[in-house]
């Protein structure tokens, strides 16, 4: 933010400069080249004068400028999400005794646009926008695991509220088309964990050939009742969605695909008065690959998820087939 309002600033000093010396055609003005964006504006009242600003340190003028600010927080308020917003501001610049130009600037939605108004003539200058098309996210998907099918092996049954899902998501939204173009392009890389609680006291196992439940016994060869048995997976996906953006109201359609990172059985249970965990890494004949379909619908500050895995959570012949569902709410 501070960065798009030193730009702003630089147009305006610009644009004054421009109409001062339009007004009061003496001075001299040298305008400093710093990169291949960013320019300094030196005028001076009167022509000549340019030697008299070798008494100056320009370096801690910067610096006090940058330190003014990161200080003076009237400049900006706070936004619903926690980050900061510059307030639309305005100011009259003056030439002597005389008014020469009115400044608006206005921010909205990270895009800072500058107004200068010339007093005497009575027109009005407009500094293009400075809109990003492109701008970074980051996003927290928060939800459950379902099947979409039921199998007649009751030991895939899943439990609704301890099979959750969680991702991380770093990613990217370009607008495509023009500033007024409500089309979004979502993309990115995320990092997923899908849980499978299941219901019965039976733990997930890798067989020789295929994938077996067993029930844990004690010491007298009496099944031991689980307090949790869940199957926990991790994948990094790409998704990438298509998004339509209206006023507070947008929908989005696409998909993903993704590799196994990890996977991993737990089971909770008490024993002989103690609370054991006991955690067996493994691929479980999971299928390596994921890949599904993402729709996505947002009200204000509230977006809901859903994925579908087009593909079999384990390897053909390995299982019972299961295709996962998650939903939920993204932050």
């Amino acid at each position: 933010m501070k960065n798009l309002f030193a730009s702003a600033l630089l147009s305006v000093l610009s644009l004054s400069a421009a109409v001062a010396s339009n007004a009061r055609p003496t001075g001299d003005t040298i305008v400093v080249k710093v990169n291949d964006k960013d320019k300094m504006l030196l005028v001076t009242d009167k022509s000549g004068n340019i030697s008299s600003l070798t008494k100056y340190d320009l370096n801690a003028l910067v610096r006090r400028v940058d330190s003014t600010l990161n200080q003076n927080q009237n400049l900006y308020e706070q936004k619903t999400d926690g980050s900061k917003a510059l307030k639309d501001t305005s100011f009259t610049i003056m030439l002597g005794q005389e008014k020469v130009s009115r400044i608006h600037i206005k921010s909205y939605n990270g895009n800072i646009s500058v107004n200068v108004r010339d007093v005497n003539k009575d027109t009005t200058i407009h500094v293009k926008s400075h809109r990003s098309r492109t701008r970074s996210t980051f996003d927290i998907d928060l939800g459950f695991n379902t099947f979409s099918q039921k199998t007649s092996d009751k030991r895939y049954d899943l439990n609704p509220l301890g099979s959750r899902y969680i991702s991380l998501r770093w990613g990217y939204r370009t607008r495509i088309g023009g500033k007024e173009s409500p089309l979004r392009l979502n993309y990115g890389m995320e990092v997923a964990w899908n849980n499978y609680m299941f219901q019965d006291d039976y733990v997930i196992k890798k067989g020789s050939g295929s994938v077996d439940f067993v029930q844990k016994l004690d010491a007298d060869n009496n099944p031991i009742n689980f307090k949790k048995s869940k199957l926990t997976t991790c994948f990094l996906n790409v998704p990438v969605t298509f998004e339509i953006k209206k006023k507070n109201f947008r929908v989005g359609a696409g998909g993903f695909v993704g590799y196994r990172l990890d996977s991993y059985s737990k089971i909770k249970y008490s024993f002989e008065g103690d609370t054991k965990r006991d955690r067996d890494h493994s691929n479980f004949y999971l299928n390596n690959w994921q890949y599904g379909l993402r729709a996505t619908v947002g009200i204000k500050e509230v977006d809901f998820f859903v994925n579908y895995h087009l593909n079999n959570l384990f390897e053909s012949g390995k299982a019972d087939k299961l295709n996962p569902i998650s939903f939920g709410i993204t932050f």
